[in-house]
């Protein structure tokens, strides 16, 4: 049988992170917490000085200055239900703002699926 595995990770292109001076106020999200809420293993330790904001708005913001990494996730492009929202969040930031942690948990994610 041939086909895409039904728990992947969705494939569709993501509008990359518009790039700003600061981020405006949002919920401040914690990597590992994300990571158990999308039913991944969390199997990195990510970088100091990065940061991720649930932020009001559907734009996703990057700001990087000087070894700070801000992200800002949009609201208004969040699944509703908390396990589909941490996916798409894990998603955003590997293959929107390219983030090696988000990265790497994506990748094990979907070596563990080929596995089942």
């Amino acid at each position: 049988m041939t086909g895409i595995h039904p728990d992947i990770l969705d494939l569709a292109p993501i509008l990359p992170p518009r790039r700003v001076d600061h981020l405006p106020e949002g919920d401040i999200l914690d990597l590992e917490d994300i990571t158990r809420q999308a039913r991944m293993l969390f199997v990195v330790t990510p970088m100091n000085n990065t940061e991720i904001r649930r932020i009001a708005g559907n734009r996703d913001l990057l700001v990087t200055d000087q070894g700070y990494k801000g992200y800002g996730i949009a609201r208004d492009r969040l699944p509703e239900d908390s396990y589909e929202r941490a996916r798409e969040i894990i998603r955003r930031l590997a293959y929107g703002f390219h983030d090696w942690a988000a990265r790497e948990i994506a990748a094990r994610y979907h070596r563990d699926l080929k596995q089942t």
